[in-house]
Formats: structure tokens, sequence, C-alpha cells
């Protein structure tokens, strides 16, 4: 399930809202679409006005050693 957040109400005055994003440091594949990998929280100041889902758009596939090895050679052309 993929959702969207097109608008949100904040308090009238408000220059602008912080953003923290949460993710891990180190994810393994694969990852599927529509799996969540963090949050993003929104706040007006310390308060929190709203937390949504990152959710991943398509499939990561898993990375092979012999994939890695041919771009890194690749690469260095």
């Amino acid at each position: 399930m993929i959702s969207s957040q097109n608008s949100l109400a904040v308090p009238k005055g408000t220059a602008h809202l912080d953003t923290v994003v949460v993710i891990p440091e180190y994810m393994q594949a694969p990852v599927k679409r529509g799996q969540q990998v963090g949050t993003a929280a929104f706040y007006n100041g310390s308060s929190l006005v709203c937390e949504i889902p990152l959710i991943v758009k398509s499939d990561v596939k898993r990375l092979s050693f012999g994939y890695v090895l041919k771009n890194m050679l690749l690469e260095n052309d």
C-alpha cells in the first residue's frame, strides 16, 4: 500500500517546519515495493505536527559479487 500526503494544515504564522528523517544506516536487500524503510516527522518548534512512513517506490534487488566486480572494473577504464 502506497500512501501520499499532498497537504498539511499548520498553525497560522508558522514560518517553516523542521523535518527529522529516520532511516536505518544499513538495509539488507532485497527490498520490496511498498515496504516501509523509515519515517519523516515534521515539527513546528518542539511540537510534532505530522509523522509519515517512508515507503519504497520500487523493488531493489540483491547485488551479486559478480555484478559489483564487473562495475568496479568498468569504472576504472
